[in-house]
């Protein structure tokens, strides 16, 4: 820098910014969960009407060399604040912004009082204003900047580690200081080695653990930008999606770039959701990792982030495991998959809500089988987070007869197989065929209902098996038009009658008829009939209350 630059930075300052030449410019801030700009940092620019615009780094540094960084800093922070409050009083949903604070800022006395009048002046809220502070502020004086740190924090404002890697004492600094946010410097990543991959996965891995959110600045590429969404950075920065802009070319690029901004309402809500730990082993019941034998990025452990609304279920993020387990099933993309999931016409997507309330009501880690023709697999599921309108969720899906599971297969069958002692009669329906196939009875009946088609077969069993006060409700009960709305309507996978069923000695006994839906690999309808004994004691019941309402069981 030559010193007549350095005089002219000195000379001309004051007027700057009196004049209003030195204003905050943004660089947007992206949400890599949804896409979103979540934030922007503010970076001070200094634009002559003579010189044009002055290089950031010659005029910075003259002034921290002179010791008046400071006038700066809180200049920023006030045309941050005004900025803010004309996008609200216009009506503009604001977005957060960051605002950097030099090391020198904390020799100033009062400091803290300065920054807290501008904030108060302009209602500034805490969760849109963020400071970002770099490791050597820690380092020159200890004691004023834990004090100032605190302060800051007790407020209710975020404080970010910036250029976190760059130093030598990060995991120092770390130790000692609770950040909400680090930086990454995106340096590591400029080759894309597997090395350099390892080691920002290391850092995002370690911050989750300690409950940081990750920021990566620097980013440059599509495949930088893949590669830390995959390993679970929350947050993203550079030239990849713009280069620091005034605040009008930035209403431009919003505009152009049909860009959504993130509603500081729900800014917490992709926060909690953030701090899910893609890199560990097993991401639904812990925080941590503990081993590592492939490439981060690449874990083993099938994994997506669904979102839960009234309208739909949505497929935020899923891993190449979760892909490739969900190709086990026959569904062989996301988007495929979210038109199954969403399918209000199967029992699937109200199991899979049901099962998601109860995973958000006991915040615990719900499991459930699921069986499609004769693929076998378990579908988990954990609570992140919720807002009055959404809910997001971690998702495992593992098919059995993979990763050591092949015993549970086998035992699933045989178990299934004990099942049907429990009933006396098994028969598979397909109404769309108008055909049904016997799959177990341990009591005869008059005819073989099978060998006709299943509407005639239906009508057949009426007449001559059951009951002639039951046999209209039974033929309602199996009235194939209407059943699957009705299993939907029940908010269940069946629906389920008591009628009075001839015995093979002749008279008639109490049975309990159940039609069970069954997902299908081709998505036909499919229902397994079933019927059971009931014990003494429930014929009891039944029989009390027929006496006092004949009408109980019609629909």
């Amino acid at each position: 820098m030559s010193h007549t630059n350095e005089k002219f930075v000195m000379k001309n300052f004051d007027k700057a910014i009196e004049n209003g030449n030195i204003m905050p410019y943004f660089q947007p801030i992206i949400r890599a969960m949804t896409g979103e700009i979540c934030a922007a940092e503010s970076l001070a620019r200094w634009i002559d009407p003579d010189e044009g615009m002055l290089m950031p780094s010659l005029f910075i540094e003259t002034l921290e060399r002179n010791r008046i960084i400071h006038k700066l800093d809180i200049k920023i922070i006030e045309r941050v604040c005004i900025g803010y409050r004309e996008r609200v009083s216009t009506g503009i949903d604001p977005m957060p912004v960051t605002v950097n604070l030099s090391r020198l800022d904390f020799d100033e006395e009062n400091l803290f009082e300065r920054i807290m009048d501008i904030i108060k002046k302009y209602e500034m809220p805490s969760k849109a204003l963020f400071f970002e502070i770099t490791e050597s502020v820690m380092l020159d004086n200890v004691e004023v900047f834990r004090d100032i740190f605190d302060r800051i924090h007790a407020e209710g404002f975020e404080i970010w580690l910036d250029d976190f890697g760059s130093g030598y004492t990060s995991l120092n600094v770390l130790k000692d200081y609770e950040f909400d946010v680090i930086k990454l410097d995106m340096k590591f990543l400029s080759s894309m080695e597997k090395r350099s991959q390892k080691l920002i996965a290391s850092v995002v891995n370690m911050a989750k653990i300690l409950g940081v959110h990750t920021l990566a600045e620097g980013v440059e590429t599509a495949e930088q930008a893949e590669f830390l969404k995959n390993i679970g950075c929350e947050m993203m920065q550079g030239f990849y999606y713009a280069k620091p802009m005034s605040a009008a070319d930035f209403k431009t690029y919003i505009k152009e770039k049909n860009m959504s901004i993130e509603k500081l309402r729900e800014r917490r809500y992709y926060k909690k959701a953030g701090l899910i730990n893609i890199l560990s082993p097993d991401p639904l019941e812990e925080f941590y990792c503990s081993e590592m034998n492939k490439d981060f990025y690449e874990s083993l452990y099938p994994l997506a982030l669904i979102e839960m609304t009234e309208e739909k279920l949505t497929i935020v993020y899923a891993n190449e495991a979760y892909k490739d387990e969900i190709k086990k099933i026959n569904l062989y993309s996301l988007e495929e998959t979210e038109r199954v999931i969403n399918d209000r016409t199967k029992a699937f997507y109200y199991d899979t809500k049901r099962q998601f309330a109860t995973a958000a009501q006991t915040d615990t880690v719900i499991r459930k089988d699921y069986i499609i023709g004769d693929i076998c697999y378990s579908f988990s599921t954990k609570y992140l987070a919720g807002t009055a309108e959404k809910m997001m969720f971690a998702v495992n899906i593992t098919v059995f007869g993979d990763d050591g599971v092949e015993k549970r297969a086998d035992d699933i069958n045989k178990i299934g197989r004990s099942l049907f002692y429990n009933f006396e009669r098994i028969t598979m329906l397909y109404p769309d065929s108008d055909s049904s196939k016997i799959i177990y009875a341990n009591v005869g009946f008059n005819k073989v209902y099978g060998t006709v088609s299943l509407r005639r077969g239906t009508i057949e069993f009426a007449n001559v098996e059951v009951h002639e006060k039951d046999r209209e409700r039974y033929l309602d009960f199996m009235n194939f038009d209407t059943l699957r709305d009705r299993i939907l309507e029940d908010d269940c996978s069946f629906v389920q009658q008591p009628f009075r069923i001839k015995t093979p000695e002749g008279g008639y006994r109490w049975r309990l008829v159940r039609i069970t839906f069954i997902p299908s690999a081709d998505n036909s309808a499919c229902y397994m009939y079933s019927i059971q004994r009931m014990p003494p004691v429930d014929i009891k019941v039944i029989e009390e209350q027929i006496a006092k309402n004949p009408d109980m069981f019609k629909r």
